[in-house]
């Protein structure tokens, strides 16, 4: 059987993260995503599944990098209260989260 590669992307916060589905068996299926530090041979069956926890495991990897720097800036109330508008209005549940996202783009 020749091997079938397929790269996809999914999000999650808002970002975008590239995984890789190899089919090398009829029985079994090889997924790799670096962002969720998986590499690893899967059950077909199992697929589903897998590619379903692949957020949730790359929000896990994210949160157990350490975190050793403070950025901090002055803003109105008005402007504080327009930055919390948009963090909301696009899905974020904290400034923190959405700063970071908005100023760090791949």
């Amino acid at each position: 059987m020749q091997k079938s590669t397929l790269t996809c992307f999914l999000t999650a916060n808002n970002k975008k993260y590239k995984y890789v589905i190899e089919k090398n068996h009829n029985e079994s299926t090889y997924i790799e995503c670096k962002a969720a530090n998986l590499a690893q041979e899967f059950l077909n069956e199992d697929l589903p599944n897998v590619i379903f926890s692949l957020p949730a495991l790359i929000l896990v990897n994210k949160k157990e990098s350490k975190k050793k720097e403070v950025i901090r800036f002055r803003v109105s109330s008005e402007e504080k209260k327009i930055i919390q508008k948009k963090a909301l209005e696009r899905g974020y549940s904290t400034l923190s989260a959405f700063m970071k996202n908005l100023l760090i783009m791949d």
